[in-house]
């Protein structure tokens, strides 16, 4: 019972309330993609490693002949996130493989024990599945004249829940980066296509992939430090959620081998499509060379899991 109730905390913590779940599938990329994006606020479109087709696919123009990312954590000590991306140079623009999913596993399936005067007396567990919640995401991107970055992301979305829930469904990203001296935006349509659905094989029902709108700016008054800011915009709730944070360069005159940077960041998101949070974010990012080892650091956002500390690595060639 325990593995059930923690279950249904995560589903309403990192995607829409239980009452809207018939409506409108759960969005696992809320979380967040990698550490690095956490550590921002999740504010989308500024990674630099093939993770960012998570974010915004336009963001791969950064790859210089290939990169790989990886990002693993354990929520609420029962949620089991695990991101893995792939990105590669071809000659007119850069090709990503992408895979993100939440899964927990031996959650009982239980059946009552009654007696007699068929007053429930007990409860056994008959057996065990696991659910399982996938992303996978096979992205372009390429340059348009020097300034302008478009990237395109095709996603397929697979649920499950033992033999019990079946699911699945296809949209669209499209995403555009424009390029200034010392400042980037990012624009995004995450499901991009209207009225496309998860549907279920077992019952024939259906949930709503709801589209998001975002928009991002990146600006860098000196060579040490970036300030960043977003608004994004989901379908399913009437508010639009505001999103700031600061990327400072550590000891930038004094390590000459090693970028180390500081994080902090301050986000609004929904909890359900009438609940709004918000969060601090804390970050640091090492790079050595073709390395990146990003770790972050926020608040849980189910009040029984106090804090939460992440940690993604990527490899850029």
């Amino acid at each position: 019972m325990r593995q059930i109730q923690t279950l249904i905390a995560v589903l309403v913590c990192l995607g829409i309330s239980a009452s809207a779940a018939p409506v409108t599938a759960i969005d696992i990329t809320q979380l967040g993609t990698s550490a690095h994006h956490i550590g921002l606020a999740n504010i989308s479109g500024f990674n630099r490693s093939a993770s960012g087709v998570f974010e915004n696919p336009a963001s791969l123009y950064s790859v210089d002949r290939w990169s790989a990312s990886f990002f693993s954590t354990t929520v609420m000590d029962e949620v089991e996130y695990l991101s893995i991306a792939g990105a590669y140079r071809l000659k007119h623009g850069v090709l990503a493989l992408a895979r993100m999913g939440a899964s927990v596993s031996d959650i009982p399936n239980t059946a009552g024990q009654y007696n007699a005067s068929n007053e429930l007396i007990g409860i056994d567990t008959v057996s065990v599945f696991e659910y399982g919640n996938h992303v996978y995401k096979l992205g372009y991107q390429t340059m348009l004249e020097s300034q302008w970055s478009l990237g395109l992301a095709f996603n397929y979305y697979r649920i499950n829940a033992g033999t019990h829930l079946k699911g699945s469904g296809v949209n669209m990203d499209i995403g555009a980066i424009r390029q200034f001296d010392r400042l980037d935006l990012s624009m995004v349509l995450q499901n991009a296509i209207p009225n496309q659905n998860i549907k279920y094989s077992n019952d024939g029902n259906a949930e709503k992939l709801p589209s998001r709108y975002l928009i991002a700016g990146k600006y860098k008054p000196a060579e040490y430090y970036s300030v960043l800011s977003e608004v994004k915009k989901y379908e399913f709730h009437s508010d639009i959620f505001f999103s700031a944070a600061l990327d400072y360069e550590l000891f930038h005159r004094l390590l000459k081998n090693i970028d180390w940077f500081f994080r902090v960041g301050q986000r609004n998101f929904p909890v359900s499509p009438v609940r709004v949070r918000s969060a601090t974010t804390l970050g640091m990012g090492f790079e050595f060379d073709f390395l990146s080892i990003d770790y972050a650091y926020q608040v849980s956002e189910h009040p029984d899991f106090d804090f939460q500390h992440y940690f993604s690595l990527a490899l850029n060639f």
